[in-house]
């Protein structure tokens, strides 16, 4: 009499057999974990850095004028160029890293120090030599409309249909409706403030103040702040000092600002990088002990980019996780820039 083997056990004999009888294939992985660090210093001077390679090479040879000092801010598959001493605006192409477009601003805008975006079609630009702020129609590159602010504006950011502006001059901030392009909130704010940036899932603008004798030494120093603005209220949440030594307070100098993923403020000062949860607004620490003068965040990689002065005129750019806690690369150049950002490889 045949015994019939079970079909479950013979599909398996046969399985085995099979695999003994392949190949052994190696396995390909051509994944390459570059990116390029872009980086600023002088009017003319823009270079792309391949990380970790280190491999430099310029990204302007036209010779494209972007004014004293510009600073980069990269909007969808774009990169704003804006500097206090030029009367325009240069973009460039994010991913071929090309000169792309210029937005003259003359007779508007006498020089831009900032530059944020509401949607696809519409940016606003801060002006103080003009002590305005510029709408911008993107689809045309053109100056749409002028906003006359009671201070001279230093830096802009957006949320939804709510624009936020520091005035350090007036040592206030203003809100502008995006809907109706008029300031529909002044308030006061503290000493010089100077830098602002959104988070959108907290939904609160970070508002970060200098502080008195920093701008002009004739004036007693104090603490620089962080505040934190509802663009709901209009109020402010929540205002703490920026310093981890309240003995050292009046002597700190806020540099930068940069907001994470993971809901962290980072603002770099004299005595190193500070941290603030824009989320909880409980305290100021400090994750790093180095002074830095330029913080920015890589939201593609979720790193955070820093700049320290180095031996001589050089400077180190610093690349940390997330949390700014934990040092992943660092590269010395040869300059000091004046604006980094990261984009893909």
């Amino acid at each position: 009499m045949i015994r019939l083997f079970p079909h479950g056990l013979i599909v398996m004999v046969v399985s085995i057999i099979a695999a003994s009888c392949s190949p052994q294939e190696p396995l390909i992985n051509s994944f390459v974990d570059e990116w390029r660090l872009l980086a600023t210093s002088g009017s003319k001077n823009l270079t792309s850095t391949v990380i970790p390679t280190g491999q430099e090479v310029s990204i302007n040879p036209n010779d494209v004028d972007f004014g004293a000092d510009p600073t980069m801010t990269r909007f969808r598959n774009n990169v704003y160029f804006t500097s206090n001493s030029r009367s325009w605006i240069i973009v460039y192409d994010a991913e071929r890293l090309v000169y792309s477009d210029t937005i003259f601003t003359y007779n508007e805008l006498d020089g831009t120090s900032d530059i944020c975006f509401a949607n696809a079609t519409t940016a606003y630009a801060a002006s103080p030599k003009s002590q305005c702020v510029g709408v911008i129609d993107l689809t045309t590159g053109t100056v749409a409309r002028i906003i006359k602010t009671p201070g001279k504006p230093q830096q802009i950011a957006c949320l939804g249909n709510q624009i936020c502006v520091t005035l350090p001059d007036s040592n206030a901030a203003i809100i502008i409706d995006s809907r109706s392009n008029e300031i529909v909130h002044t308030m006061q704010i503290g000493d010089r403030p100077w830098y602002v940036r959104e988070d959108a899932v907290a939904n609160v603008f970070c508002i970060v103040t200098l502080g008195l004798g920093k701008l002009d030494a004739q004036e007693s120093p104090t603490t620089p702040t962080i505040s934190f603005l509802s663009p709901a209220s209009r109020e402010i949440l929540k205002t703490l000092d920026l310093t981890a030594k309240v003995t050292e307070g009046p002597r700190q100098y806020p540099r930068g600002l940069a907001i994470t993923s993971s809901q962290f403020a980072l603002v770099p000062v004299q005595a190193g990088l500070l941290r603030v949860s824009t989320r909880t607004r409980s305290r100021v620490s400090a994750v790093q002990t180095d002074s830095f003068d330029i913080v920015t965040y890589n939201d593609a990689r979720a790193e955070v980019i820093c700049q320290r002065k180095a031996n001589g005129s050089a400077a180190e750019v610093v690349v940390f996780d997330e949390d700014a806690s934990v040092k992943k690369f660092s590269l010395v150049r040869t300059s000091r820039a004046s604006s980094l950002l990261g984009v893909a490889r």
